[in-house]
């Protein structure tokens, strides 16, 4: 849709505006995103012949790179669209003024927040729509995560329309593991608009099938089918700090990639990408990455666990205050543990494992959690790749939180993890 078109917004007062996606910050927002994006991305949007609704809505795609919300945000305009985001952004400084100026919802991970609920009620009273990414985090094989559980009683509830949107080629654009962009053009498909009154004649297991079945999306076997090639060297940089251990001979923290090969220091697996980002022919029978982060769950599984242990440096995130300190993380059957020391005072504390939801991470810098409220962030002293790991069996040991096609919440890893 073309900036160009009218804006209903610009006929509401500047007051009423504030805090809300009708602020005059949104289109400034949007002009700067499709600038940065510029040499990094193209979308293609495809309606599929399904109209857009006019009012507020509730948006909801799959989640394949960072840049997914605003990509759909472009998209659309001049409809706006305001996403339920990490509360890690809305820590403090300008970043913060600007999202909660365009009334964007702050969340923390994987913790259960009803008040998060009640604003995003609000925000669609107020004539204004949402988007959501329901699978709660960025897919890391290019496959589809099974989506939280809670999804489809939210859509009930805000009784707007439900827009399921799928987005192809956004993984190999740009994954979690790999430090730049390779542009390509990325489809953003069309693929249900549900009204509230069909939502409202549906049982929430059938609207998180429908949410399944409308984003369910494989990168690797999209890019084989499509033809879409990535002619760039390097394109397995980055990737050992998700493959933390050889998937042939298990040993940790051996993978090195160099261009388009990853090698293995100890026993010497070879993988080559081609151009479509397959391996090629290869005695293990690899056929991409989304087969090696597998093998990997099938080996920790295999091998029992988990018994983690680090020696970490930490940042707690106390509302706008940032402390540092350092200790040793643990991960076992019991759950989460960290002990030392945090802004010169000793520190301890235990998530059991009935509570542990997950441990989101960054490729080869962090994994992090909440206590009490602050969110602390924590860097492994050796082997930053292992934050793969905690991140892996984070997931594998989280109580029953998703939901798959065929209705019901299962246990978050159905062969998958974050």
């Amino acid at each position: 849709m073309e900036e160009s078109k009218k804006d209903p917004a610009r006929n509401k007062s500047k007051k009423s505006r504030a805090g809300t996606p009708d602020s005059a910050w949104y289109p400034v927002l949007c002009r700067g995103v499709r600038l940065f994006l510029r040499g990094r991305v193209s979308y293609r949007f495809e309606t599929n012949g399904l109209s857009l609704p006019d009012g507020p809505a509730l948006y909801v795609s799959n989640h394949p790179s960072s840049m997914d919300y605003f990509g759909l945000a472009c998209q659309i305009w001049p409809r706006r669209v305001v996403p339920i985001a990490n509360e890690y952004y809305f820590r403090k400084g300008l970043l913060k003024k600007l999202l909660l100026g365009i009334g964007v919802i702050p969340k923390k991970l994987f913790q259960d927040e009803g008040a998060v609920i009640l604003k995003a009620k609000r925000t669609v009273k107020g004539g204004h729509s949402l988007y959501m990414a329901p699978e709660g985090r960025m897919s890391i094989t290019g496959e589809t995560y099974p989506i939280i559980a809670s999804a489809g009683s939210f859509a009930r509830f805000l009784g707007v329309p439900l827009v399921i949107v799928r987005l192809r080629g956004a993984y190999l654009n740009k994954p979690k593991w790999r430090p730049f962009f390779i542009k390509q053009t990325v489809r953003m498909e069309l693929r249900e608009v549900i009204p509230p009154e069909e939502l409202k004649k549906m049982t929430p297991d059938e609207v998180n099938e429908r949410i399944c079945r409308g984003i369910e999306n494989d990168e690797f076997a999209w890019a084989k089918e499509s033809g879409t090639v990535f002619p760039k060297k390097n394109l397995l940089q980055g990737l050992p700090d998700l493959i933390y251990r050889c998937p042939a001979c298990g040993a940790l923290y051996a993978l090195k990639a160099e261009d388009n090969v990853l090698r293995c220091g100890a026993c010497g697996m070879e993988l080559t990408a081609g151009e479509d980002y397959s391996f090629a022919e290869n005695p293990y029978g690899f056929r991409n990455v989304a087969d090696l982060y597998h093998a990997l769950e099938a080996r920790e599984l295999r091998e029992g666990g988990p018994d983690l242990s680090c020696e970490v440096t930490v940042r707690r995130f106390r509302k706008e205050e940032e402390q540092s300190g350092s200790g040793t993380a643990k991960l076992n059957s019991e759950g989460f543990s960290f002990a030392g020391e945090v802004d010169g005072e000793p520190l301890s504390f235990a998530v059991s494992a009935t509570m542990l939801k997950a441990l989101p991470f960054s490729c080869g810098e962090e994994f992090e959690t909440y206590f009490e409220n602050d969110l602390y962030y924590f860097y492994p002293t050796e082997h930053r790749e292992q934050c793969a790991r905690w991140g892996l069996w984070g997931d594998l040991m989280s109580e029953a939180l998703y939901a798959l096609p065929g209705g019901g919440a299962e246990t978050e890893n159905g062969g998958e993890a974050r």
